[in-house]
């Protein structure tokens, strides 16, 4: 039923066409895109900064209560 309208130009989602090829529809197998797996992150060595602290800001000044 659904590849009557597969035929007349419906597009289907990604995961509604593997649901439906694996289920033996031959139409929706166009329609699944080859997945592109990420590049593993390999950890970089880390370099010891030496971590300086923020320099302080002096405190505002309080005016004398009158």
């Amino acid at each position: 039923m659904v590849e009557k309208y597969i035929k007349n130009g419906a597009q289907v989602s990604q995961s509604a066409a593997r649901l439906l090829a694996k289920n033996g529809c031959e139409l929706a197998g166009k329609f699944i895109a080859q997945r592109v797996s990420k590049p593993q992150k390999t950890e970089a060595p880390k370099e010891e900064s030496a971590e300086t602290p923020a320099p302080e800001v002096p405190a505002a000044e309080e005016a004398p209560a009158a």
